[in-house]
């Protein structure tokens, strides 16, 4: 099983990872024990999808993309991570 990758303080990994896996999928993590709820993006989604670099995609809130939607909620879980799906991205 693939590993994700996990983004934090990183803009530009990040944005190259959004650039290279356009039908990918990123979970936006919150710390386990926020009182906030992580959500499931597409890889495309215009919540989470902002190429300039300059942006502080990674510094709040680590990212965790995978090519594997299956691959990348199967890994939240083990982590502890509860989810819900963005309903922008019609996942």
């Amino acid at each position: 099983m693939e590993t994700p990758e996990v983004f934090r303080n990183d803009e530009p990994g990040y944005v190259s990872w959004l650039e290279r896996h356009e039908r990918g999928f990123v979970l936006n993590l919150w710390p386990v024990g926020s009182s906030q709820v992580p959500m499931l993006h597409s890889a495309r989604c215009m919540h989470i999808y902002y190429p300039e670099v300059t942006y502080t995609h990674t510094v709040k809130r680590p990212k965790a993309c995978s090519e594997d939607r299956v691959t990348l909620e199967r890994w939240a879980h083990k982590q502890g991570y509860s989810f819900k799906l963005c309903s922008s991205c019609d996942l």
